[in-house]
Parts: structure tokens; C-alpha cells; sequence
């Protein structure tokens, strides 16, 4: 468990000056127990937790606690790495140090909304990286919320029987004119729909709930003395509420009335339909009410949780629903089915449709109250949070993932088990009870926070690497590809995985296994793998192959070659996408020029002059990610050792050598140095006019004379090299491997290694000056973006899946830098090269 609450500015100062006081975190401000339960009798918990599809996590405290809204981005759930916390303060100012009640991510993990209690809803989009975000949206609801209900916009891939993989429709009403679109239900009862027709324009329509209106003023419970005061409080008021969709797009609102008796739950179906046209301005919402659930006979009277839990596809929704008092509390599990009820009459047989809640289970908790109540989407499980601090999870049916079974007896039940131990805080040692709790994208690990405002991160999973538990994570992990889910949390599991010498070849065998089946979904096929030119393959299809294993092996201390390996192979398709969308030439006339095995003299490439400037940096970067690979090749095979060296068998390791005879990256390179020698004819022999700070021209062309003066490389015999590697085949030709499998190994194992030689001595002293093997500089630190060294004082942000920087992004600096005309350079920064996001 790490604690990660900030500490405010005050406490700081008062730290500063008295130095013999306790740590803040010892003190900090929380209600007593009793105080949490009786509000959560009338009014359901606020929600302090929202861990988004792309692992970034959202935190806002809990009263008494002074409102910072907080993403926490990193690895968080393996803590392996450093995590930080960016307050987000455009949220806070909103608010205005209002409880915000619901925090929930959109389906994409683009767009998060926040509502607070007094019913100001606001809609933020994350932009470059977790310190940007914007608001596109916002609204005042006039009166708390009861519940909130993001409507689905992806169609994801899910596995058939037969071990196909099949393209879901869109599930549930869809909102025909923009991407987002969600329901709200207020405590009084009026259901509305907010959707996206263009950017930050939305609309909205709405109705009430049936059955929902005054209450009778002549009951006791209206107001001093039976008589309503003012009209202040004559509405029903939903105390607590529960929405969600079924798989098959069918929307259910649970809600509870906690100041009418008898003590029940209603169960509503809400159906929407949007506008047929523009310009149309309302749609249509039926909210109708199926049934009605009378708790009479339930140990307890209080109702403090509602959740709904989605089991199989083919099962009926379920309702759990928390009850109890201070010292003790119980769960039980309602199934929602529905039936034909057949009347007789003298017309005939009336069939009807019924609906229903029916008993399930129940668990009853000794000397502690439910302090919160979530169910898990992916396991189908059901997790608990007391007001001793512990957290407690319903075990997998079967075995795979999920943890299935317990060799300890101190959870609640015998189908549950303990996550985290009871937790206490303060000098007298009092219970701190959970707050909220948020699972992972893959429902793999668990994020809980306690009322002083410490949070804690534990596994789900089971400890036992066997072969089903391997099939089920790689099931999961070839999902997340396809479906653009982020999957760090199964990354953790894999690290834990390969800490254990009898598990580390089965880490490589799932990252093989996923990239294979990624290829062969890509290829259309179940059997052929490496069947499709490189020129065939988008380069966001590429990147998410690339982000995968850097992802796993930055994050395996033995691995670190093929991490670096990985982390330059995915550059040069993103470097060679730049030079091509910088050139003003016919995309079909630079691929006929590409296409020829050697530099052509008579050929000529015209460029965009607002793009030269960032060329310099790609050209640099090439150059000198060549210096290092030529040093890498030379000194592994031409280079004399004492015949007692270590290591003597280069078969068997680990190298950097493999870049030049991995196919995609070693062609990619080649088109690169051909549009390299244009460039620097194109900005040498032909006059232009630079549109974007026209006083750096003159610099420009003395660094372009550089690079054509360049006497350690030279590219026309470097790309003779290259294509002479293509004669080297490997023994295993006739095995079929995914593109990526070289890198993976970054071992020789299938390759001869004195056909190497042969062809590596014939270019021996021409691609490159003996200086470059006397150097001992390798690759530098650099930005993965604009392709710079980084010096080790500037701040940089860091990718949260292959770890890689790049410098804070500064809108007023970025204008005087001359290489922000590029239309590459503005539009590259949102994202990492291998998709993931800045932190």
C-alpha cells in the first residue's frame, strides 16, 4: 500500500516551523465511524475513485477533507516506478470546493465527468499528456444526482467458442450526431439525456420518473409538527440509486427512498431514442417501472449500497444490495427475471409481461458496517469495503485469472476472501474505514482509498501460474490490442511472473503468442503469419504491436537489450512517416524513387520549407542512431578477442546488432538515408523562402552543409549495405514467426554467423571512419517526440508504458522554436510513439 494524499499548503508551513509535531498523515481530519454510517443511510457515498480504460486514475477526498482533485498516472499497480499525482486545478476551481458525488470515465478514457452536490455536472478531456485538460462541457442539473450512465460509442472484439475473434455491434442506444452521450438521474426523479452534436456544442432532453412526485403533506415525516415547511422538502427523494446497461443494451435504474416505509427497491427500465434529424430538438426517454422490491423480511432496515452485477452473457442482471447497522452489516444478491403471467378473461388469454426480484444469497457481517460496495464488470465478482478498513472480493467460479481459492478462513464468508487487513490511523490507533474502491481496466487489481485520504493498491489474481491461467491473460491481452484497452495491469502480472526462474520462458512465450495472434488478425487469417508488406501496415497498427513488448520488457531488468532494441526499431517507421509528410512531391513518384535499390542522381524530391527545420532533427538522430548500430555491428564482428573472452559464442546473446537484420527496420532505414540525401540536395541546390522565422534560414543551410560534409558516414555505401544484408536468410526461414520474433530474441541463434562476416568485412571500410569504434558514448537520452538530446537538468514527462521522455509541452516556447511549422511536429505530441499517454 502506498499512501499518495497531498498534504495541504498550511500543514506544510506549520511543519516548517514546529518540527517536533507528528506527521500530518497520523492527524488527518476524518468523521468518527458512526458519523459515516448514519450518512450513508440517507444518502449513498460519493465517489472518490474513477480509474480510467488507459490505467490514469482520478482521486478527490472525502469530507472532512478540503476538495483536491488529483490524476495519479505511473504504475500504479506494480509501483516498480515512480508514481506521480498532478492536481488538476481547472476541476477544483469549478467545483468550488463542492463534495463531488460521481467521477466517471468515458468508454475511450478520453473524456472523464465530474459531478458535485449541489448538481453542477462538467465534462474533461484529456489532452497531450495527464497535466492538460480541457472542459467541453458543462451543465447545472439544479438539484443533487443520483446516478450517471455513460452510453457505449465502441464496437469491441470479443473470443467465439471456436477461438475466432468477432466485432460486436455497438451495445445500447447510440448517439447518432457526436461520440459522447450519458444519462443522469437526479434525487427527484427526472431522467435526462445529454449527447454531443459537434465538439462543445451539446443537447439534452428529458422526463420524470413515474410514481415520483410530492409526498403527503399530512404524514408525520413532511415537516415540524406534520406540516410542510415552505415546501422545502415535499419532494421524494431517491437517497440511493444504481444504473447500468446489459449486454444486450438494456438500461435498469435501481433507486431507494430512504425516508419511506415500508423499506424497498425500485426497479425501472429506461428506453431512449434520440433525435431522427438535426433538426429535431428533443428525443424521446420511456422510463417505466417493472418492479418493486418490499424488504419486510431483511435482517436489517437501513439500505446503504445498491450495485448492479452482470454475470454470463445468458444470465439474468443481479441487484446486491448492502444493509445494516454501525456494528453490523449484511449483503444480499437479488436475481432480476422475467416471465409471461397469462390472465383469463371472458375475451380470451391476456399475456403480460412480468419482472421480478428474486433471493439469491445473503451474507450476514459481525461488528462492521459495509463503507462501500462495488462489483467487478470482467470477473463478475463482488467486493467489499468495512469500516475496519478491510477489503474483502467474491472468488472466481472457475479457475483462470481471478483468484479461485483461499487457504485462509478470515473473510466474511467462505465464497470471499481478504484482500487487505484491517487498517487503523491516528495515535489511538482508530479503525479507518474504506471510502471508495476502483478496479483495473482488466479487473485484475483493485485501488481502494480510506477516510483519511491514504489509498492502496492489491492483486485479484491468482498466485498459481498455470496453463489456464496463462491462456486466460493472453486472451486478455490480445483484447486490449484490439479493443485499445490499456493493459498495465496485466504488464504487472507478467512482471510478477518472470521474478520466478521456473516462469520466465512463459513470459516470452504470452508476449510471442500476442503478437501472433495480433499479426494473423491484421493478415485476416488463423495460420499465416509475416504475409503483408511492411507498406501494408498503418503505422498506429505498428505502434501498438511495438508498445506492447516495450511495455512488458522495460519493465524485466533481464530484457533491457530488446527493450532498447524495441524502443529504436519503433522510431524509424514514425521518422520515415515525418519525411514523407514533409515532402510536397507526388506520394507515388517518392515511392517509385524509394523503390530503386540506389541513390539516382537525376532524381529529384521537393520539400515543404516550414518543414526543413524539422528534418535537421530527424536527420541528426538517424545519423546518429547509425554512428551507434555500425559500432554495435563492427565491434561484434570484426573486432579480435583473446580466445579466453567471455561471451565468445555471440549465438547465444543478446545484441544490438539485430536492427540491421531485422527486415522492417533494416528497409525502413534504407528509405530513410534515400530521402536523407534528398533532403540535403533539395535544401543545398534549390532556392526557398523560409515562412517561419526567415532570419534562421542562413543557420539552416550551414547545418544542411554538415550533413552533406559528413565524412564518419556516408549514405550512398551505407545503403549499399543494407541491401546487401538482404542476401542473409535465416535457417528457420521455412518456420513461420511474427515480424517482430527477431526482436523479441535479439540473439543470432537462427542466423550463420560466418555469412555475416562474409558480407560485413566486404563493407567493412566503407560505411563508416575507424573513429566511430573508439567512441564510448551510446545512444543518448532523448526526446521520443522531436527526436533531441535531453540534458539531464530539463523536466520531462514520461510515457506510462515503455517509460520513454519528452519534454514538458510549453505553447509559448514551442512558437519560437523553428521547428513548430511542421504540420508532423504539432500533431505527433499527443501521444507516444508506442501509444501511450505522458505523465
Amino acid at each position: 500500500m502506498v499512501e499518495l494524499a497531498r498534504t495541504p499548503k498550511s500543514i506544510k508551513r506549520k511543519r516548517t516551523l514546529q518540527h517536533q509535531k507528528p506527521a500530518f498523515s497520523g492527524k488527518a481530519s476524518r468523521y468518527p465511524a458512526s458519523f459515516y454510517f448514519s450518512a450513508l443511510t440517507y444518502k449513498q457515498a460519493s465517489e472518490s475513485l474513477c480509474v480510467s480504460p488507459q490505467s490514469i486514475v482520478l482521486s478527490v477526498p472525502t469530507p472532512p477533507h478540503k476538495l483536491q482533485c488529483n490524476a495519479i498516472a505511473g504504475d500504479v499497480f506494480s509501483l516498480d516506478q515512480p508514481v506521480r499525482k498532478i492536481p488538476i486545478k481547472s476541476m477544483e476551481h469549478f467545483h468550488k470546493q463542492h463534495t463531488i458525488t460521481h467521477l466517471q470515465w468515458d468508454s475511450k478514457g478520453q473524456t472523464v465527468a465530474s459531478v458535485d452536490e449541489t448538481g453542477c455536472l462538467a465534462l474533461w478531456h484529456i489532452q497531450n499528456s495527464v497535466h492538460e485538460w480541457e472542459m467541453i462541457y458543462s451543465a447545472d442539473l439544479k438539484q443533487p444526482l443520483a446516478a450517471f450512465l455513460w452510453l457505449q460509442t465502441n464496437r469491441l472484439f470479443s473470443p467465439q467458442a471456436d477461438g475466432s475473434l468477432k466485432r460486436e455491434p455497438v451495445v445500447g442506444p447510440r448517439n447518432p450526431y457526436g461520440q459522447l452521450a450519458f444519462v443522469t438521474a437526479t434525487v427527484h426523479g427526472e431522467i435526462k439525456v445529454h449527447y454531443q452534436r459537434s465538439g462543445s456544442l451539446f443537447s439534452s432532453f428529458s422526463t420524470p420518473m413515474p410514481n415520483i412526485g410530492r409526498r403527503e403533506i399530512s404524514r408525520a415525516d413532511a415537516g415540524c409538527f406534520g406540516m410542510s415547511l415552505a415546501g422545502l422538502d415535499d419532494w421524494e427523494r431517491i437517497s440511493h440509486a444504481a444504473i447500468t446497461m446489459t449486454k444486450d443494451g438494456h438500461i435498469y435504474l435501481a433507486s431507494h427512498n430512504a425516508s419511506l416505509q415500508p423499506k424497498s427497491v425500485a426497479i425501472h427500465s429506461i428506453r431512449i431514442q434520440f433525435p431522427e434529424n438535426a433538426h429535431e430538438k428533443q428525443g424521446a426517454i420511456e422510463c417505466k417501472s417493472i418492479t418493486i422490491l418490499k424488504l419486510q423480511k431483511q435482517p436489517f432496515k437501513n439500505i446503504t449500497q445498491l450495485a448492479f452485477r452482470h454475470k454470463a452473457t445468458t444470465a439474468p442482471l443481479e441487484l446486491v444490495i448492502g444493509m445494516g447497522q454501525e456494528d453490523a452489516s449484511y449483503v444480499s444478491t437479488w436475481q432480476l427475471q422475467h416471465t409471461k403471467k397469462s390472465i383469463q378473461s371472458d375475451f380470451g388469454s391476456v399475456t403480460q409481461d412480468y419482472s421480478r426480484l428474486v433471493f439469491q444469497s445473503g451474507i450476514h457481517i459481525d461488528g462492521r458496517f459495509i463503507s462501500s460496495l462495488k462489483t467487478s464488470a470482467q470477473g463478475n465478482s463482488i467486493i467489499i469495503g468495512l469500516s475496519d478498513g478491510s477489503v474483502h472480493a467474491e472468488l472466481a467460479t472457475g479457475q483462470g485469472l481471478l483468484k479461485s481459492s483461499s487457504e485462509k478462513d478470515d473473510s466474511i464468508d467462505p465464497a470471499f476472501y481478504q484482500i487487505t487487513e484491517p487498517h487503523t490511523a491516528g495515535e489511538k490507533n482508530i479503525a479507518d474505514p474504506i471510502a471508495d474502491i476502483a478496479l483495473s481496466p482488466n479487473g485484475t487489481h483493485v485501488i481502494y482509498s480510506f477516510s483519511t485520504g491514504t489509498m492502496g493498491v492489491s492483486k485479484l489474481t491468482s498466485d498459481t501460474y498455470s496453463d489456464t491461467y496463462v491462456n486466460a491473460i493472453t486472451q486478455k491481452l490480445q483484447m486490449c490490442l484490439l479493443n485499445n484497452v490499456d493493459y498495465l495491469d496485466l504488464v504487472s502480472e507478467l512482471a510478477c511472473m518472470h521474478k520466478l526462474d521456473q516462469y520466465k520462458d512463459k513470459v516470452d512465450v504470452i508476449v510471442s503468442n500476442v503478437l501472433d495472434a495480433y499479426e494473423m488478425h491484421y493478415n485476416n487469417t488463423k495460420e499465416e503469419l509475416s504475409n503483408r508488406p511492411l507498406e501494408d501496415w498503418s503505422l498506429a497498427s505498428l505502434e501498438t504491436a511495438y508498445g506492447f513488448a516495450m511495455a512488458v520488457y522495460s519493465r524485466l531488468p533481464e530484457k533491457q537489450i530488446q527493450n532498447t532494441n524495441l524502443s529504436r526499431a519503433v522510431q524509424l517507421p514514425l521518422v520515415l512517416e515525418c519525411f514523407i509528410s514533409s515532402c510536397t512531391t507526388d506520394y507515388s513518384d517518392i515511392t517509385a524513387i524509394l523503390n530503386k535499390p540506389t541513390l539516382d542522381t537525376t532524381d529529384k524530391i521537393e520539400f515543404d520549407s516550414d518543414s526543413l527545420w524539422s528534418l535537421i532533427s530527424l536527420s541528426t538522430w538517424i545519423y546518429d542512431y547509425l554512428r551507434w548500430v555500425l559500432r554495435e555491428w563492427y565491434m561484434l564482428f570484426n573486432c579480435k578477442k583473446p580466445n579466453d573472452a567471455q561471451n565468445t559464442d555471440i549465438n547465444n546473446r543478446s545484441v544490438h546488432a539485430v536492427l540491421l537484420l531485422h527486415q522492417d527496420s533494416r528497409k525502413t532505414l534504407s528509405n530513410i538515408l534515400k530521402l536523407m540525401h534528398y533532403f540535403i540536395q533539395y535544401t543545398t541546390t534549390t532556392s526557398y523562402q523560409l515562412e517561419h522565422l526567415p532570419g534562421s534560414q542562413s543557420l539552416l543551410q550551414r547545418y544542411t552543409s554538415t550533413l552533406l560534409n559528413n565524412e564518419t558516414i556516408t549514405l550512398k555505401d551505407n545503403i549499399e549495405f543494407l541491401n546487401a544484408l538482404d542476401s542473409l536468410k535465416s535457417n528457420t526461414a521455412q518456420n513461420q514467426k511474427n515480424r517482430w520474433s527477431l526482436l523479441l530474441t535479439s540473439n543470432l541463434k537462427d542466423y550463420t554467423i560466418a555469412d555475416i562476416q562474409k558480407v560485413s568485412n566486404e563493407f567493412r571500410d566503407k560505411c563508416a571512419q575507424p573513429s566511430i569504434y573508439l567512441e564510448n558514448e551510446s545512444l543518448y537520452t532523448f526526446d521520443v517526440i522531436r527526436k533531441r538530446r535531453l540534458p539531464s537538468h530539463v523536466s520531462t514527462m514520461q510515457c506510462m508504458r515503455c517509460h520513454q521522455p519528452t519534454l514538458l509541452v510549453n505553447p509559448a516556447n514551442d512558437m519560437n522554436d523553428p521547428c513548430f511549422s511542421a504540420q508532423w511536429y504539432q500533431s505527433a505530441g499527443k501521444r507516444c510513439v508506442c501509444g501511450g499517454t505522458f505523465y
